[in-house]
């Protein structure tokens, strides 16, 4: 393992050890490990939620939740998967698959939060983004707000690694098949999510309805989703091939326009979601100081 802040190679098995809610596999929990409950800084987050890129492997992830052990050792981590079923599956049908988790949610204190809760959001890329929105909103279904503003994810920091990005055909098509490796079947799945996504985006067009990347954008400047008081660090890149930096940067601006403090980093070489293997230091330290900058909710 690195001395850096990041974390060049994992080791087999990571420190952290992600156990899948029953029902709900795709969310994954790691209390702190025993000796490191010690070590609690009253200023830390309690909580960490990270809400990983469309159909990343644990193994990429788990490069992120070592950092964080690292950072913050004594919190909990919950590690929140995104599929490319979030855009065929109904938002009923995609809220409803939290239910089984939300016991858990409440017992670690990301629901009704104490006085000695902190929460720390990290989510990645739209993907990461939508389960954001859903989770939150999932939230709210099991646990009616007192008022409409009344923030689902009391989150103290959100960190926006490579989102949010808007609904674009090209980028759709090569978000849709990236993970195929095959020429002939890329070339194949290629066609058949140009058609699909052809009707899809004529269909919003003739009815006037928003895409799920817009609705995601507006979702997450929502006091319901999360507190505008949240300190907020978008780490972007030109060379990102999938989500443009218009998009990162007209977000940060209309966050900051509701009045949310907002930290722009934009890198000049990384692609899509690889802003930390540039420079671990740099990317954690971006994360350290969202945190130690940020205001209680």
């Amino acid at each position: 393992m690195s001395d850096s802040m990041g974390v060049s190679k994992i080791t087999i098995p990571p420190l952290r050890i992600f156990a899948p809610v029953p029902q709900a596999p795709d969310v994954l929990v790691s209390p702190p490990l025993q000796q490191s409950t010690s070590t609690l800084n009253h200023n830390d987050p309690t909580v960490i939620i990270l809400f990983g890129w469309m159909d990343a492997q644990l193994p990429h992830i788990y490069k992120y939740t070592e950092s964080y052990n690292r950072l913050y050792p004594a919190a909990t981590q919950i590690i929140v998967r995104s599929r490319q079923s979030i855009f065929w599956q109904t938002e009923k049908v995609q809220i409803a698959y939290f239910q089984p988790a939300m016991k858990l949610f409440k017992d670690y204190g990301v629901i009704n939060p104490g006085s000695n809760d902190r929460l720390l959001v990290h989510t990645f890329s739209n993907g990461g983004c939508i389960k954001l929105v859903t989770l939150a909103k999932a939230i709210h279904q099991y646990d009616p707000p007192a008022s409409k503003d009344s923030s689902a994810l009391r989150a103290r920091a959100v960190i926006l690694d490579s989102c949010p990005g808007d609904a674009n055909f090209f980028r759709g098509i090569k978000v849709l098949t990236i993970g195929i490796r095959n020429r002939i079947l890329r070339y194949l799945a290629k066609c058949l999510v140009g058609f699909l996504l052809f009707f899809g985006f004529g269909y919003l067009r003739i009815t006037g309805q928003s895409d799920i990347f817009e609705l995601m954008q507006n979702d997450l400047l929502n006091p319901s989703i999360l507190p505008l008081t949240s300190r907020r660090a978008y780490l972007y890149s030109t060379k990102d091939p999938l989500v443009p930096v218009w998009n990162v940067e007209a977000h940060a601006q209309a966050a900051r326009e509701k009045g949310v403090l907002v930290h722009l980093e934009k890198y000049e070489r990384t692609p899509h979601v690889n802003h930390m293997k540039e420079n671990p230091d740099k990317y954690w330290g971006i994360v350290r100081d969202t945190w130690v900058n940020a205001k209680d909710v």
